[in-house]
């Protein structure tokens, strides 16, 4: 029943704008949101998976939600299954993204296919997700737009030094640095 509800509120949900929809999320969910999103690269060429959810007009890396007490590594391959049907491991510690703007917390992990999975066996997993693709890792950050501190976090932190990114939106686009918190 659950399901059919979610089901059924993605289309209204993703004609609410941007701004209210982060209202919307925030006042449904504690204080600090928790995400885990992945970087997966496929090995033959180095091509990186996107997702392009229903309520976004962006792409962005497979991932969501922790479950409360989840652990972000195990949260992160559960739900780049759900989303691509593509068992992944994790290759990397994560970096951690603190976006103190929209008061979440994301772990960006890099993955890789699991051994015996099959690349083209790829597709939309959940009703969320309306395609996937491999794309050339120079082009992610065209595609996700606004979401590219979080898809490129895993180069930014490499470029700093660090394995914690602090982005701002509260005062325009979002910047990355390693500012205290």
């Amino acid at each position: 029943m659950l399901e059919r509800l979610k089901r059924a509120g993605i289309p209204l949900f993703k004609r609410v704008p941007d701004p209210a929809r982060d209202v919307l999320v925030r006042v449904g969910s504690p204080s600090w949101t928790l995400g885990a999103v992945a970087w997966v690269v496929r090995p033959d060429d180095g091509r990186v998976l996107l997702v392009k959810p229903g309520y976004r007009t962006v792409w962005s890396l497979p991932g969501g939600l922790l479950g409360r007490h989840e652990d972000p590594a195990t949260g992160v391959v559960r739900e780049v299954l759900e989303e691509t049907g593509l068992a992944v491991v994790i290759t990397a510690d994560p970096v951690v993204v603190v976006d103190r703007g929209r008061r979440i917390v994301d772990f960006v992990f890099e993955a890789a296919p699991a051994d015996g999975t099959s690349l083209g066996a790829v597709r939309p997993g959940s009703f969320e997700v309306d395609d996937v693709a491999w794309v050339a890792p120079d082009e992610v950050e065209a595609l996700t737009g606004e979401l590219g501190p979080k898809a490129n976090a895993r180069r930014t932190a490499a470029e700093l030094g660090t394995s914690l990114l602090v982005v701002d939106r509260r005062n325009g686009p979002a910047r990355s640095g390693r500012a205290p918190l």
